[in-house]
């Protein structure tokens, strides 16, 4: 019987009839340029290979076939698809501001087809470590600092990479995220709440969604590293019933040893073995020492065939045919995601939209010609050479306006040129390179050169219009004062340029909302709108005169966010308004549904994010004062009104008690409804 066509039961017959050494070829991966990677495949001593280049793809194709010729078990092939494979969409953290979760389940969809129609099988994505420290490179890749909001997007990109047959691997579990201090790698120290409450839900949420693997962090969480955190094994195995593949991160075992609890490698290939890792991800670790540690007596055996089941059952599971993806699709999910990707953070004196009347544009910044920015971290399988760079876009956009573009090396001619034109587009932020993995900052801030040539503009006279690239929140504490506008476009992806144009333009109003806040200095870093209130809290009732001078705040700063989380502006006014209760005392089996009024009061249509907030007055532990818990993106006309209806579970209102134990209490509640976590429209109800 062919392998593809195997029960349980034959899969573990074939298991016992294979050599150890066999058995433990399966659960070795290493990159497609491996040394001697060919004599390895065809000796059965590889299980599965990693592309990390273009000249790989070809390459791992014919390693598919090298396997196919010496064996019946197939080989996969894996990718790190985290925003696209040629194709390149907005990095996940501008996803996550599309507030979209079709949109990006059809990213994901189209991003596995386009990898899976070269060799791909297995894709390392996505990544659902919630992020409250900019700093941190890899906040590019999560979806911000909700739990709620990473959990919704890490369902729409697992289910939207298996849609085609491909599997998904969620990463990294857990807590990398909190790495100390925005250091990339660096030490977490999480609780056993802060976990379940903050960290942990977005896992469950890809496993809920059918996420066949996953991916182990590698930081040390709480002392232990995670890639052997039992708390974490148990939690996976034991409460949820994962049954599938527990992978390492790249390194990850041999790293056990700088983590200084293994002396060597074998003992690091030990540890990982009885903590449940199936697949050694390019430590050489397993295939250089299982053999032996059985042989000696110190693994057993069927700790290997437990593994090896998993394995082959993936490989059954994802080897099918693939769908060929449509160019012209990729580039229809590419624009749109990229347009409602950007974020509107500033319009005085409706400075934007630019419209078509405008004569000449001084378009100023070395960003506006890197095609290459835009695509962003993790985008090496994209293309540069045909994306269009800003100026690009700007040029075929306003094909009626004069677009003069200036580099700003030279300051009087960029003054001198800006001078002259009606309106000044100024690129601002970071480069591709200045984030994502091991690329970790600790001043976020908008380079000096660049916020030289700001205030000079400034300085002349001339209203700047700023476009910020980036691929985490940066500090815009110093910039916002000189800018008219200020449009967060983040590192889009293939179709930015065409995307900025068209909003500039007003071809489209944007309707991006921040998933992160934006601090106003580093030192309010880690910043997360859903804090505790604290026993002395900044705001609220009953305060003592003597508790008025000792407020958790700072004495130089104000706590709020420059930007905070939720926030967006539009080139349209919509109005909150008739906030209604379906009840204001519910039972513990019961639903609270919610309506609220919306009216489009501009002449422009609009998408508008609607956010659910609550809070829990008293409850056994100290619960956040706000947490995001439902929204919903709805288009409205010009001048349209209508009523918009929520949803609230008994589920929505859990917590975890002393115990550690999901719990809903009976009592009071207060909620909002609005366009960001600011909203003011309240209302509440009991739990009896």
């Amino acid at each position: 019987m062919s392998f593809l066509l195997s029960s349980k039961r034959e899969l573990q017959t074939q298991i016992s009839q294979m050599t150890l050494r066999e058995k433990v070829g399966q659960m070795n991966q290493v990159i497609v340029s491996h040394e001697n990677i060919e004599n390895l495949i065809a000796g059965g001593d590889v299980g599965s290979v990693i592309i990390i280049n273009e000249e790989d793809i070809a390459r791992s194709v014919k390693q598919k076939e090298l396997c196919e010729s010496h064996s019946e078990i197939p080989l996969l092939v894996s990718t790190d698809v985290i925003h696209g494979y040629h194709t390149i969409f907005p990095i996940p953290l501008a996803c996550s501001s599309t507030w979209n979760p079709a949109l990006i389940k059809a990213v994901a969809e189209f991003s596995a087809c386009e990898s899976s129609a070269d060799s791909t099988d297995w894709i390392f994505a996505p990544m659902v470590d919630v992020s409250r420290d900019l700093r941190w490179g890899r906040i590019a890749e999560s979806s911000g600092e909700d739990t709620y909001l990473n959990s919704v997007f890490s369902e729409a990109w697992v289910e939207g990479i298996q849609k085609v047959g491909t599997a998904a691997c969620v990463k990294h579990f857990a807590g990398y995220g909190a790495a100390e201090g925005g250091r990339d790698y660096n030490s977490a120290q999480i609780s056993e709440r802060a976990l379940r409450e903050v960290y942990l839900p977005p896992f469950k949420a890809a496993l809920d969604a059918g996420c066949k693997t996953i991916m182990m962090a590698f930081q040390d969480l709480n002392g232990i590293p995670a890639s052997i955190h039992p708390l974490l094994y148990k939690i996976l195995r034991e409460e949820w019933g994962f049954e599938g593949v527990i992978i390492s991160d790249y390194n990850a075992i041999l790293e056990l040893v700088d983590h200084g609890v293994a002396e060597n490698l074998k003992e690091a290939a030990y540890l990982a073995i009885q903590a449940g890792i199936d697949v050694d991800m390019m430590s050489n670790a397993y295939s250089d020492h299982l053999v032996d540690l059985v042989n000696e007596g110190r693994v057993e055996e069927g700790l290997i065939d437990a593994s090896v089941e998993r394995i082959l059952k993936l490989k059954q599971d994802i080897l099918i045919e693939k769908v060929s993806p449509s160019k012209k699709e990729g580039e229809k999910l590419a624009l749109q995601s990229a347009l409602e990707s950007c974020v509107l953070l500033k319009n005085e004196q409706n400075s934007l939209p630019l419209g078509n009347q405008i004569e000449s544009i001084a378009l100023i910044g070395e960003l506006a010609e890197d095609a290459a920015t835009l695509l962003g971290t993790w985008s090496f399988l994209g293309q540069a050479e045909k994306t269009e760079s800003i100026r690009k876009a700007l040029e075929i956009s306003f094909y009626t306006t004069a677009i003069l573009y200036e580099s700003g090396e030279n300051l009087e001619e960029t003054l001198a040129v800006a001078s002259t034109c009606e309106k000044v587009v100024l690129i601002i932020g970071e480069e591709a390179t200045m984030s994502g993995e091991a690329h970790s900052r600790s001043e976020p801030n908008i380079p000096q050169q660049q916020m030289k040539l700001l205030k000079a503009l400034h300085e002349g006279g001339k209203e700047v219009i700023a476009v910020v690239l980036s691929g985490r929140p940066l500090i815009l504490t110093e910039a916002e004062p000189y800018c008219k506008a200020i449009l967060l476009a983040w590192h889009g992806g293939t179709l930015a340029g065409r995307a900025i144009a068209e909003i500039l333009k007003g071809d489209f109003n944007p309707s991006g909302r921040l998933t992160c806040s934006f601090p106003r200095s580093v030192g309010q870093v880690p910043l997360n709108y859903n804090h505790r209130n604290t026993g002395r809290p900044v705001l609220g009732q009953g305060i003592t005169q003597f508790s008025e001078a000792y407020k958790s705040n700072y004495i130089d700063q104000t706590n709020e966010a420059l930007y905070p989380f939720g926030f967006g502006l539009t080139y349209s006014t919509v109005e909150y308004s008739d906030l209604q209760l379906s009840k204001t005392h519910l039972e513990k089996s019961e639903h609270l549904f919610i309506e609220v009024s919306l009216e489009n009061k501009s002449d422009r249509a609009c998408s508008e994010i609607v956010q659910l907030y609550i809070r829990d007055l008293v409850a056994q532990t100290a619960r956040p004062v706000k947490e995001l818990k439902a929204f919903e993106k709805v288009s409205l006309e010009a001048g349209e009104k209508r009523c918009v209806s929520l949803t609230l579970s008994m589920t929505d209102l859990a917590y975890y008690n002393w115990s550690n134990e999901p719990q809903v209490d009976s009592g009071d509640f207060n909620i909002w409804v609005g366009p960001s976590s600011k909203a003011s429209l309240q209302s509440s109800f009991a739990i009896v």
